[in-house]
């Protein structure tokens, strides 16, 4: 009678023990797999192919469900935010954000609490709501360290500019470039210093930052961005009354935002560009340093 038994145990526990192999090659694949399509999917937000990037992630993110793995849900949700912020889609960007922040309250994520902070308060300043998002952010650093990181500050910068703070927003872009210089942050807080600065009344150096961030962008290779910092640029000569070397920046922040699939960018380039035309036509030759 025992050896029947065991006739059955043994062949039970070996399928049991080949069935428990199966399920963790299978969770491993989805979970090496969903990092890669998630790389991908950043390669293509880079090039500006946020279409192609909200795919990716979106697959990456059935890939990390299978798993449960609930700080890569959360992390790629996040990514999906900001890509639909990007888009200019605040509604959809807010599902993923607040489906992030259902996680993290209920499983006490505190590696993603930055990350959902600072979406959060890209999220309630694209709404138009800066005031909310200085608040939030000084209240999460209150819990942080000392010293917030890059991430934060540049997030609690922009919603300083939000609200029109122009000496706070200053103050916490100029400290986040001395700490920034030579990380991949420092194109981004170069450009956000120069619209401070374009604020303030002072093209000039925000031409320096402005033209020291268009190095940086193309080096890296962030086509996503090149528009962007090219439209500065345009917006600083324009600022300057240079309307000739205005409309040559706009063009090639048209050109370069053509490349991606952010329609509204290439329109407002194209806006602009058509602005400072009609202005050197009516003031040839106006133009200050």
């Amino acid at each position: 009678m025992r050896s029947q038994k065991l006739a059955v145990v043994v062949p039970l526990c070996l399928f049991l023990a080949c069935a428990t192999a199966e399920t963790k090659k299978m969770r491993d694949y989805a979970a090496a797999e969903g990092e890669r399509v998630s790389s991908r999917g950043d390669d293509s937000l880079q090039k500006g192919a946020t279409l192609d990037a909200i795919r990716r992630y979106e697959t990456a993110l059935r890939q990390f469900q299978r798993n449960d793995d609930l700080p890569k849900i959360d992390a790629t949700d996040l990514k999906l935010a900001g890509v639909f912020l990007m888009r200019n889609d605040v509604e959809t960007a807010r599902k993923f954000v607040e489906g992030a922040r259902l996680v993290v309250k209920k499983e006490n994520l505190g590696m993603i609490e930055e990350d959902l902070a600072v979406s959060e308060s890209s999220l309630l300043v694209a709404s138009g709501a800066g005031a909310e998002a200085s608040a939030l952010l000084k209240d999460f650093a209150k819990k942080a360290p000392a010293r917030p990181s890059l991430r934060l500050a540049i997030a609690m910068g922009r919603a300083a500019l939000a609200t029109n703070d122009l000496a706070e927003s200053y103050k916490i872009f100029d400290g986040a470039l001395a700490a920034g210089k030579g990380t991949p942050f420092e194109s981004a807080v170069r450009v956000d210093l120069a619209r401070v600065l374009l604020k303030m009344g002072k093209p000039g150096t925000a031409l320096e930052h402005l033209k020291a961030a268009l190095e940086l962008d193309k080096k890296a290779g962030a086509t996503v961005v090149l528009g962007d910092t090219l439209h500065f640029i345009g917006a600083a000569y324009e600022a300057s009354l240079d309307y000739s070397s205005a409309e040559y920046y706009y063009g090639r922040a048209l050109s370069a935002n053509l490349q991606t699939d952010l329609t509204e960018k290439a329109e407002a380039d194209r806006i602009a560009r058509s602005r400072v035309r009609g202005l050197a036509k009516a003031a040839p030759g106006k133009r200050t340093d």
